[in-house]
């Protein structure tokens, strides 16, 4: 479940708007997504405080105003490389309804880290089942990374603005040095570290679409691991491009529902034309870890 707020706050609009994803149960899902919220829209705040001038408290709000003032920022707005954070934010840490705790499938008690243990790094369990600690330092070897496409510039839609005749203030973040295409490539560079740093020789995973497959490709072959993603089939038929993408950093490319596993050879005696979703290719994905 997820929702979206897009809200005016002491004269800031917060765009785009903030999305929060949750396991937590539906009776205690308001309380808990609402200070979820909270959270994250002061973080939001004091992010861009720095970066844009002060829009009037009130401004818009009027549906007779059509126009806002012209904003005195510039179409593009950067960050030093200095200014990337160098601690990850739990935002747990300050929520005082704490997040619903992961289920085993088997048993539906909380799970431990014992039971994550098959197929989860140790370093990424401990965050994982942490609620307590407020900020974890970002590795060097990751930071060094990050440095490659962060910070993506801050742009101005002003014209984009005028075409549309809104008295909305538009902005968007540019991702164009980023060639795995989405914010996925912030988890899947810590995940392959603390899986090298392990001790570990390579990782198994799912993709849909292909973005946290590419992710975790160019994560792998950056840190020298290797990578068996099974991505749902008609994504891997119908994204080529995409696909080739994952082979081009190492990776090696499946299309699931499969034969190489026991479960991918299961669904497909039962069901012989299927296009394949997100749960064969995820259970394929743990039955390889699993067994390795």
């Amino acid at each position: 479940m997820s929702l979206r707020f897009r809200r005016w706050d002491r004269g800031f609009f917060i765009c785009p708007p903030i999305t929060i994803n949750t396991r937590q149960p539906t009776p205690a899902y308001s309380d808990f997504a609402m200070e979820t919220a909270e959270v994250l829209i002061k973080a939001e705040l004091t992010a861009v405080r720095g970066c844009l001038t002060e829009i009037p408290a009130g401004t818009g709000q009027k549906k007779e105003e059509k126009k806002m003032s012209k904003l005195n920022v510039p179409y593009k707005m950067y960050l030093d490389e200095k200014e990337i954070p160098k601690k990850w934010y739990n935002v747990r840490s300050d929520m005082k309804t704490k997040q619903a705790p992961l289920l085993h499938p088997g048993t539906l008690k909380p799970m431990t880290a014992a039971d994550l243990a098959p197929v989860f790094c140790e370093e990424l369990i401990a965050q994982e089942l942490d609620d307590d600690t407020a900020y974890y330092d970002i590795p060097d070897e990751i930071y060094d990374f990050y440095k490659i496409y962060r910070p993506s510039p801050l742009m101005h839609a002003e014209y984009l603005e005028k075409a549309l005749d809104t008295p909305a203030h538009i902005f968007y973040k540019f991702e164009g040095n980023n060639t795995s295409g989405s914010h996925k490539l912030n988890s899947a560079l810590a995940q392959a570290y603390y899986a090298k740093k392990q001790g570990l020789k390579g990782v198994t995973t799912e993709t849909g679409a292909g973005q946290w497959g590419t992710a975790l490709s160019m994560a792998c072959s950056f840190f020298g691991l290797d990578c068996k993603v099974y991505m749902v089939k008609v994504s891997y038929e119908q994204k080529p491009f995409r696909r080739e993408v994952m082979r081009t950093y190492g990776a090696d490319v499946t299309p699931s529902p499969s034969n190489t596993t026991e479960i991918g050879r299961k669904i497909l005696a039962a069901h012989p034309g299927t296009t394949g979703s997100l749960g064969c290719a995820i259970s394929e994905a743990v039955e390889v870890a699993l067994s390795n």
